[in-house]
């Protein structure tokens, strides 16, 4: 189902768990990494379309990156 890239509004499954890092300011300090089986929508991106602000099923923020996606981390359920 995905075109191979992370776009806002796209709906994402979790598929491992994402340790928590501190990652670039250019994402408004997102440090909030998610757990397996959580999902969520996409709702911003930093400038570079490689790091993606996500709100989780669970009311919390997380972050998420294009590498995710590339290693089968995240999955994009619905865009």
């Amino acid at each position: 189902m995905a075109d191979g890239a992370l776009n806002i509004g796209n709906l994402i499954m979790i598929n491992v768990d994402l340790d928590p890092t501190n990652f670039e300011v250019h994402a408004r300090h997102i440090d909030f990494r998610a757990q397996k089986g959580q999902f969520g929508l996409i709702i911003d991106k930093n400038r570079k379309n490689s790091r993606f602000k996500v709100l989780l099923n669970t009311g919390t923020w997380a972050e998420v990156t294009m590498s995710d996606l590339h290693r089968n981390d995240v999955e994009i359920l619905a865009t």
